[in-house]
C-alpha cells in the first residue's frame, strides 16, 4: 500500500509500529467509503423508501434537548430510528465504525476530521443549592477549589470543558477538596440538592429549576456549541439537516 499511494504509512519508533498522519488520513477515508457503501445497499434494499437513522447523542443532550426532535421523527412512518445515549468520545469511535449517521455532542472532538453543524451555544455555569454561599454571586477562581465538587465522569462534554478551563489558569480539578464523580446528569442534580456542593453546567439546562441557583466565577464568561458531529458525505448531511428541521415542529 505505501508503493500505491507514495508515502509512509507505518514507521518503527524503539521497536513500536506507529501509524503515520498518512495512514490515519487513508483509515478515516476508507472508514467514510465503507460507510457511504452500507447507505447504498441499505437504500438498494429498502423497497418502501424508509428512512433508517441512527443517532448519537452525549447524555446531558439526550436527557435535556432532543426530546421532541426525537419524538417527531417517531411519529413520522417513514422512519424507522436508533438513538444510542453515551459520552462524547464513545459516540465519535461509533460514527468512525459506521454505527451512527452522526451524533449531538457538546464535547471536543477532531474538526480536521469530522465536519459539523453547530446546534446551539450555551452559557456553561456554576450550579448549586439555592442556600449555597455562592447562589446567584461572582466568586473568585480560588474560591471553588474549598468546595465538594460533583462531576460527570471521565469522557463526558461537560468534565473536559472544565478540566480544559482550569489548565487553561494553571490549575487542575484534583486541587477541589472533595470531588464526588456521577455519570447521570439527573442523579448528580438530586444530590447536588441535598449536599453542600456546586457542580458546572450548561443554563438552560438548570433554569427551571427553583430550588437551584448559579454562580458565576470573576472574570470568565465561558459558553460552549453544540454540535452535530459526522463524517464528510452527503448521507450524514442529509440526516443531520432532516433531524434539525425537527426543531421547528
Amino acid at each position: 500500500m505505501e508503493q500505491v499511494y507514495q508515502c509512509k504509512l507505518f514507521l518503527y519508533d524503539k521497536k513500536r509500529l506507529h501509524k503515520t498522519t498518512e495512514a490515519a488520513m487513508l483509515e478515516h477515508y476508507v472508514e467514510n467509503l465503507i460507510y457511504q457503501e452500507s447507505q447504498f445497499i441499505q437504500a438498494l434494499s429498502s423497497h418502501n423508501n424508509k428512512r433508517f437513522l441512527h443517532i448519537g447523542a452525549t447524555k446531558t443532550i439526550g436527557e435535556y434537548v432532543i426530546k421532541n426532535q426525537v419524538s417527531q421523527c417517531a411519529l413520522d412512518n417513514d422512519n424507522q430510528i436508533s438513538v444510542t445515549i453515551d459520552n462524547t468520545k464513545k459516540l465519535l469511535s461509533y460514527i468512525d465504525k459506521g454505527l451512527l449517521d452522526f451524533a449531538l455532542v457538546e464535547g471536543f472532538f477532531d474538526q480536521s476530521k469530522y465536519q459539523h453543524i453547530e446546534y446551539a451555544n450555551v452559557p456553561f455555569i456554576g450550579v448549586c443549592h439555592k442556600d449555597h454561599p455562592f447562589a446567584n454571586k461572582v466568586i473568585s477562581l480560588n474560591d471553588i477549589f474549598y468546595q465538594h465538587l460533583l462531576i460527570r465522569e471521565e469522557g463526558s462534554g461537560t468534565r473536559d470543558i472544565l478540566e480544559r478551563m482550569l489548565i487553561e489558569h494553571n490549575h487542575t480539578i484534583n486541587e477541589f477538596e472533595r470531588i464526588t464523580s456521577i455519570n447521570h446528569f439527573s442523579l448528580l442534580i438530586d444530590v447536588l440538592k441535598r449536599i453542600n456542593g456546586i457542580t458546572f453546567a450548561y443554563e438552560p439546562l438548570i433554569r427551571n429549576d427553583d430550588e437551584l441557583a448559579c454562580f458565576t466565577i470573576k472574570g470568565l464568561n465561558i459558553s460552549h456549541s453544540f454540535n452535530y458531529v459526522f463524517l464528510d458525505n452527503d448521507y450524514s448531511r442529509d440526516y443531520v439537516l432532516y433531524f434539525n428541521s425537527l426543531r421547528k415542529q
